[in-house]
């Protein structure tokens, strides 16, 4: 299994032989987003939500753990359940700790609700921060004006030539921009890529005419992935299946559309 888009942590963390992915690693996108609140943003007073899934809690709980680490106070720690409409109450007892950023982590749909109604509590001036489940153009749709100002994390992928000419491809084929559909193409065109070429190095075409494929030879083959350069930069497979190349970047909704920040 090469997954383009699942970023749990667990996933890897008991070094498997099967699953492996190119998409970054949530420990990671939880460092970076620590990072750069409290180093870039300056900000000291977080509150931490999450909607109980297990991508939205492991991405909270570890930057609930790291904060304080880095300095920083968590004001609050709360979960919502995916599919309510009304965090009212929860954002009421989270104004309590006067935060001056909430980081959300979850699904845009549920974002979009929280960024409308913060505002209502007495936390118009309180930061949304999120992740990649949130970095969508459907979370701007939903949450309209309250959207402006949120930050997010999403993949960053350098604009190569190869790049480039997928996109024009994507747009070709499928009649939408790369990203209009999802942020992951690139990734899931990549995820097939390792495969194959782990399939090009293992298949054996036997003497009565089939191709065999031996599935620890295939498995090992994707592990062993080293300097395959993809639409998302140089893909290498550590011991534990993690092979992106691609590291967090983060945006920030501007004029009612997400802009990569520069950091």
């Amino acid at each position: 299994m090469v997954s383009p888009s699942a970023t749990a942590a667990q996933l890897t963390d008991d070094c498997g032989p099967i699953f492996n992915r190119v998409a970054f690693n949530d420990n990671k996108q939880g460092e970076e987003a620590v990072n750069y609140i409290y180093d870039v943003m300056g900000i000291r007073k977080i509150a931490v939500m999450h909607d109980t899934t297990t991508y939205g809690k492991a991405l909270a709980d570890y930057v609930n753990e790291h904060w304080p680490e880095k300095g920083g106070t968590v004001t609050g720690y709360e979960g919502i359940t995916p599919g309510d409409t009304d965090f009212r109450a929860v954002l009421t007892k989270i104004a309590a700790g006067e935060p001056e950023l909430i980081y959300f982590g979850g699904f845009f749909t549920e974002a979009a609700y929280i960024a409308q109604q913060k505002n209502e509590v007495g936390l118009k001036d309180t930061i949304l921060f999120s992740d990649d489940g949130t970095m969508s153009d459907s979370f701007i749709e939903a949450a309209g004006e309250a959207a402006e100002g949120t930050y997010a994390t999403s993949i960053a992928t350098e604009e190569t030539e190869k790049l480039k000419e997928f996109k024009v491809r994507f747009k070709e084929k499928y009649g939408v921009e790369v990203g209009e559909l999802g942020p992951f193409a690139p990734n899931g065109y990549d995820a097939a890529a390792v495969i194959l070429h782990a399939l090009d190095k293992v298949a054996i075409k036997g003497d009565d005419g089939n191709l065999y494929v031996g599935r620890k030879a295939l498995a090992d083959a994707i592990r062993q992935t080293k300097d395959l350069e993809l639409l998302t930069g140089s893909i290498t497979c550590d011991e534990c299946g993690d092979c992106a190349a691609a590291q967090p970047q983060f945006n920030v909704v501007k004029d009612g559309k997400w802009v990569a920040i520069e950091h």
